[in-house]
């Protein structure tokens, strides 16, 4: 009995403190991503990816135009490449994730493009956990005679 008190005692003092409720939490700023293209030759396209906020992490690809279909299935398609990628490899899917995550910025090289044909070169916010939010920043690259055009 003598427990039974102290627990409830214990209870009336810390449930106001550790209530139930949620707590209002500020909304998270969303990313913004900026793109380069600085070099495109008849197969290949190099691209330089910053977000604007240092610390912020982001996944980011490049997508034949005729398979764009929208922002959402750009980052479903992602996460089953990414779950791909972690079987080959024998890794989970969230050490798949964090290898392939960019911070702040990021250069990547897309070999084996097709002359003649765009390209969208794209980023997201994409946390370790795996978490897709916010809008899909892409620049539409036509690989063609080596011109980048926005």
């Amino acid at each position: 009995m003598k427990e039974f008190v102290k627990y409830a005692f214990l209870m009336s003092v810390l449930f106001p403190v550790f209530s139930c409720e949620r707590m209002d939490m500020p909304p998270k700023p969303e990313i913004s991503i900026s793109i380069d293209v600085p070099e495109i030759g008849q197969t290949f396209a190099n691209a330089v990816f910053e977000a604007e906020q240092d610390t912020a992490t982001f996944y980011c690809g490049i997508i034949h135009e005729s398979m764009y279909v929208d922002d959402e299935t750009i980052k479903m398609n992602d996460m089953l490449l990414l779950e791909d990628f972690a079987e080959r490899e024998g890794i989970s899917v969230a050490e798949a994730i964090r290898k392939n995550v960019a911070v702040g910025r990021a250069e990547k090289d897309y070999s084996g493009l097709c002359p003649g044909l765009s390209y969208y070169v794209y980023a997201y916010e994409l946390d370790t956990d795996g978490m897709a939010t916010g809008p899909v920043y892409k620049e539409k690259n036509d690989i063609e005679i080596g011109i980048y055009q926005k």
